[in-house]
């Protein structure tokens, strides 16, 4: 009872690894030979790279057992985070070891102040300039006074499936105007390239906007001491997250129970063995199919094509070795930039976030919305060594030993109304095939790409695969690891 995985995302790859390891045979089968998608991260030399800041989410409310990645529901707003736990464990079952990132600063009227923009560090507000603080914060207490926030982030939550909402709208109700269109704005035009008005604000973690309550904002503006605990992000201790992925590939390759086949699919059938997946030379057969590749494509082969496209967003990444005698700032883990059109979005140096203080070149990623990255490469890379100096993560003299530019023209899935349209529409016609599909990765759902949701929905699909053929995980057993199946 063969299942076929189709795609090298995270999610596939995960899924895989499950199987197999619960002693189910596995036909991977992959477009290209590169393994891990975005995670997969990318190699400058002998230093290895993830491709801009790449964390895991170990949220306040993730903390708590090893809940059933069964329960596990894309449509839930950021329902990946209940899973920390779980994430560790099949890490450290990896052999690899995760610490805390240090927390995040930004760049703010040429200091760097705490981040309360990417990251939950509200003490920030406080180290806005002082016209800015003093207009924010008396908004703020306006709006309390009137119950001016009918778009109250504790009411989001209590309608959760309610996307009507702009981003621009609800950051507006909870945040105020006056910092809504200081920071959040700027930063949301920076790494999406369009309007808070036509993102939506249930899913603007997907484009690391916040959404905090007008109280909890207003109290951290007054100098309050129980503020939001910053978001504990973690990274690979040593190294960078993309090493997951070649851990799991070794495993996998150690595996007698895994066929990796290298085609693409043109086509999916019903078959007596279950299904059917014609590739553009041969075919392959089981009895199940976990899809992780891109939703259009399984749409479009299974005779669904998509009636409008799904809008992605683009992005440039500069990978770059500096010297670390030209490191001005060599502990600064991670500046986000949230407004200057001519600045980054976002600067990490994964060396520091790692915690490798000895490493004699230190690995430096710089993101770009790509409606302000320059198209000519030396242009960007003068811009970015500009940048890189002029918030003090460098000095003024520095160059780079080596880079690397990374231009990606569909990397995230525009959060608009009209592309979660587009996708459930596209879903909802697959589902009404009838076909033995489980959707992981970019095909999960919408704005459920992080690198928590693809390793929790790889868990899913291997068992909702068990679970077909009447075995089950148990919970204890199935956290450390490729998981113990029993009969």
């Amino acid at each position: 009872m063969t299942t076929i995985v189709y795609g090298g995302s995270l999610a596939a790859l995960v899924a895989c690894d499950q199987l197999t390891g619960a002693g189910h045979p596995v036909t991977l089968v992959t477009p290209t030979s590169r393994l891990g998608g975005h995670f997969a991260g990318e190699r400058l030399g002998d230093a290895r790279f993830d491709r801009g800041l790449v964390v895991f989410d170990f949220g306040e409310p993730n903390a708590t057992g090893f809940p059933d990645p069964v329960t596990y529901d894309p449509d839930a707003r950021n329902d990946g985070g209940r899973f920390g736990n779980l994430l560790a464990s099949y890490t450290v079952s990896l052999g690899i070891s995760i610490g805390r990132a240090p927390g995040f600063v930004m760049w703010s009227d040429g200091r760097l102040i705490p981040d309360f923009v990417c990251d939950a560090r509200l003490e920030g507000v406080r180290a806005l300039p002082s016209w800015l603080r003093a207009h924010a914060r008396a908004e703020l207490e306006a709006m309390l006074a009137t119950d001016q926030h009918a778009q109250h982030v504790q009411r989001q939550h209590l309608a959760p499936r309610d996307d009507s909402a702009s981003y621009e709208v609800a950051s507006i109700a909870n945040h105020g105007a006056v910092l809504h269109h200081s920071c959040f704005e700027p930063f949301a035009r920076k790494v999406t390239g369009s309007p808070s008005s036509e993102l939506l604000a249930r899913h603007a973690r997907s484009a690391w906007l916040p959404l905090f309550g007008t109280e909890t904002l207003a109290a951290a503006f007054a100098g309050g001491d129980e503020l939001l605990p910053e978001i504990p992000f973690h990274v690979v201790r040593g190294g960078a997250v993309a090493d997951l992925v070649p851990a799991i590939v070794r495993r996998l390759e150690g595996s007698p129970l895994l066929t990796h086949i290298v085609r693409r699919a043109c086509g999916v059938h019903a078959d007596s063995a279950g299904i059917r997946v014609e590739l553009d030379d041969g075919a392959v057969r089981g009895t199940r199919l976990i899809w992780g590749h891109d939703l259009e494509d399984l749409a479009t082969i299974t005779g669904n094509a998509p009636v409008a496209p799904v809008v992605r967003i683009p992005v440039v990444i500069v990978l770059a070795l500096v010297s670390r005698a030209e490191m001005a700032a060599p502990d600064v883990g991670t500046v986000i930039v949230p407004d200057d059109q001519a600045m980054p979005f976002r600067i990490t140096n994964q060396s520091a976030n790692a915690g490798v203080p000895d490493e004699a070149l230190v690995r430096l990623s710089v993101e770009w919305g790509g409606a302000d990255a320059p198209a000519d490469d030396d242009a960007l890379l003068a811009l970015t060594q500009a940048a890189l100096a002029r918030v003090g993560i460098t000095t003024g003299d520095a160059g780079f030993v080596a880079h690397r530019i990374i231009r990606i023209r569909r990397a995230l899935v525009l959060p608009s109304a009209d592309n979660r349209d587009t996708i459930h529409d596209m879903r909802q016609r697959i589902d009404a095939c009838g076909l033995p599909i489980v959707p992981v990765a970019p095909a999960a759902g919408f704005g459920v790409a992080s690198l928590n949701d693809q390793i929790v929905q790889g868990m899913k699909a291997a068992r909702l695969v068990f679970a077909a053929t009447g075995r089950t995980v148990s919970q204890a057993d199935g956290a450390d690891g490729a998981g113990a199946v029993a009969a």
